[in-house]
């Protein structure tokens, strides 16, 4: 197996995590601040499938068609494996958090959001989930390919970066829903 599909992988994981804005929580709220933070909170917990919840109706199919491309059947990458395999394996945890509105004009608001994330990898369950995957691809790889393709990752995961980010809200049906 290539090590491109191996970063593939978990890019596109942390991709569809990022997609949305930067772990769980009831779904989007009625202000935007609670949305963005309720949003967090869904990544920070792992559950991935959620995370289209908050998403605004112009960005709801992008995200779902980032999920589709990462898992469930012929196609995806992680063939028959789910999102919530991704979850195991990786995890985002936020800290010194200040999530604030910065403005808001009718039915879009801006919240800006500040602190630290940090994203750590299982490697145990990071090297099956990369197992199970190419298998799913009808390919073969040995322990050490994959030892070798997940060292590459040894200085993503444990860090912790500071973030700053503005985030678009929108209102649609009385529901604060992000709209990146």
């Amino acid at each position: 197996m290539q090590s491109s599909r191996i970063g593939r992988l978990v890019a596109g994981a942390v991709l569809v995590a990022l997609l949305a804005g930067c772990g769980g929580s009831s779904g989007p709220g009625s202000d935007p601040v609670g949305t963005v933070k309720g949003l967090m909170d869904t990544v920070q917990a792992g559950q991935w499938d959620k995370l289209p919840d908050y998403a605004c109706a112009a960005q709801k199919d992008q995200i779902r068609q980032q999920f589709e491309s990462l898992g469930s059947g012929a196609g995806g990458a992680l063939g028959d494996l789910g999102l919530s395999d991704v979850g195991d394996a990786m995890k985002i945890t936020f800290s010194n958090l200040d999530v604030k509105e910065k403005s808001r004009e009718g039915d879009k608001a801006v919240v800006a959001v500040s602190g630290k994330m940090k994203l750590e990898f299982n490697k145990d369950k990071l090297k099956e989930l990369v197992k199970k995957a190419a298998e799913a691809q009808g390919q073969t790889v040995t322990d050490a390919q994959i030892d070798m393709a997940l060292g590459m990752l040894s200085g993503m995961g444990g860090l912790e970066q500071d973030m700053t980010q503005d985030m678009t809200v929108v209102n649609e049906g009385g529901k604060w829903l992000v709209c990146e």
